[in-house]
């Protein structure tokens, strides 16, 4: 499909539990990917071309779902969980899917919560 000359390319990530292998909901934008590791400078005597960096402590982002579709109401009823103090780990996969329907890319997340 296009429109005049620039091709539109449809993407769409799709949201599995692992353990069914049940497609959640479908989404069009996932944000949060992120990890970052800091690091800690560290001299060592006696070296002077260059400074050691130490890895310390690892921080992941939250996932954020944008703009999303489904007929089940599995997230829903995980969110209200948490909502009542019920926090139950879930893990599964965000898999990105191409306009012919190919999996281009999947994460998987494990032991997370809704919040």
């Amino acid at each position: 499909m296009t429109t005049g000359e620039k091709p539109i390319s449809l993407c769409i990530f799709q949201i599995q539990d692992r353990n069914w292998g049940l497609t959640i909901a479908q989404v069009s934008e996932v944000s949060g990917l992120q990890i970052e590791t800091e690091t800690e400078p560290y001299e060592e005597g006696g070296v002077n071309d260059y400074v050691h960096q130490l890895p310390k402590r690892t921080k992941y982002q939250h996932i954020i779902l944008k703009r999303g579709i489904t007929d089940l109401d599995e997230m829903w009823k995980w969110s209200q969980e948490v909502v009542s103090g019920k926090f139950k780990r879930k893990s599964g996969s965000i898999i990105l899917i191409n306009s012919s329907g190919e999996e281009k890319l999947a994460l998987e997340f494990l032991g997370c919560i809704s919040c």
